[in-house]
Parts: structure tokens; C-alpha cells; sequence
């Protein structure tokens, strides 16, 4: 998206100042959409903002193919900004409801890594595609590969799995110690010991 903008910079838009450029209005649209999130989600649900995210993103694709002046760049910024924050948190939150507390901080930084791992090599392709197709049809095909995106991922729904119980069960018996030692004795042999019966009677 930020790509999507810098190319739209025209003379007349930079003569309006910098936060008026479409990668100001970006920014505008995202703290907007940020403003109106929780709102958003007690009405709509996850899902259905997860998806007019999305249909905002596309939106601004096309905008952005189309665009030949600033107007139009402007619009599709402020479209792309929220729409960008709107999906970022929620996908963001989702993981934090899917994942148990004991391993919530392993799963968010993984989730993190593939977030911008794939924003990253996302810039990367679409950018090589513009070099051979042109920036106007590469957004067009963009978009049509996020409404593709859109249609194979409905029958994978947020927060699906908030109200599942996933913590440790802890049904085995906690480990007993036969002397407590003092700090200052010196080291410490642990060991575990394991009685299992033999599945053919044999011991």
C-alpha cells in the first residue's frame, strides 16, 4: 500500500504538504479506523470486519490502478489506511484468543514473524510484477488475488475457539522431595525415576 501511494505523489499533492500526500492520508485513515475499532466490533463481529477490511483493501487497489491525479490517490489512502489497521488488529487479536496463556507469547511472536515475513515478500512480488506488467495492472491483479484469497478462507472463521479450555490439566502429581538443601551445600542430583508395566505380562 505504501508503494501503491509513493507512486501517486503528484506535483499538485506535494504542494498541499506532507500530510496531505497519499502516504500522509494513510496514516489519517488508519488512526481514524483505529478510533472507530471497538465500536466496529461490537457491532459487526470479528468476521464480518475481518471481511469489509478486506473489501476495503481491494477497493483501494483498484483506486489506485485507476488513479491519474492526486483526488483519487487521496481516497484510495484513506480507504487503504483503515482498512489496513482495521485487518492488522484483527487478525492480531484472533491469535491472542486462539492461543492459551502458557504459550501465548511463543504463538504471537510466530504469528508476528509470518505477518511480516509475508508483508515483506508480498512488497517483493508485486513489485517484480510491476517492473514486467505495469503498476496500474499489477494493482488490478493484486486485488483480484485478495478477493480470491477472500472467497478460499470463509470457511475459516475468527475466534472461533475463544470459549475452548486450553489450559494444562495438570492431572500427575506434583514431584516430591525427599530434604530441602540449603543454598550454600553445593550441588544438587536430581533424578526420575519411572514404573511402567510390560504390555506382554512380563514384568
Amino acid at each position: 500500500m505504501g508503494a501503491a501511494a509513493a507512486d501517486c505523489r503528484l506535483a499538485d499533492a506535494r504542494r498541499r504538504g506532507g500530510l496531505w500526500r497519499p502516504d500522509g492520508v494513510i496514516g489519517i485513515g488508519s488512526i481514524i479506523g483505529s478510533f472507530g475499532l471497538n465500536r466496529w466490533k461490537n457491532r459487526f463481529g470479528p468476521e464480518r470486519l475481518a471481511a469489509a477490511a478486506t473489501w476495503g483493501t481491494i477497493l483501494a487497489l483498484i483506486l489506485f490502478g485507476a488513479a491519474r491525479g492526486p483526488a483519487l490517490a487521496i481516497i484510495a489512502s484513506f480507504i487503504g489506511g483503515a482498512s489496513w489497521v482495521v485487518m492488522m488488529t484483527s487478525l492480531f487479536m484472533s491469535a491472542q484468543v486462539a492461543l492459551p496463556e502458557w504459550v501465548q507469547g511463543r504463538g504471537i511472536a510466530v504469528y508476528l514473524t509470518t505477518y511480516f515475513g509475508a508483508a515483506s515478500f508480498g512488497a517483493a512480488l508485486w513489485g517484480k510484477a510491476a517492473s514486467f506488467l505495469g503498476v496500474s495492472p499489477a494493482r488490478y491483479i493484486s486485488a483480484g488475488c485478495t478477493l480470491l484469497g477472500l472467497i478460499a478462507t470463509r470457511r475459516w472463521k475468527l475466534q472461533t475457539g475463544a470459549a475452548l479450555d486450553l489450559t494444562p490439566s495438570l492431572h500427575w502429581r506434583e514431584p516430591g522431595i525427599a530434604s530441602h538443601a540449603r543454598a550454600e551445600q553445593g550441588s544438587v542430583l536430581a533424578t526420575v525415576e519411572y514404573s511402567a508395566s510390560s504390555p506382554f505380562g512380563m514384568g
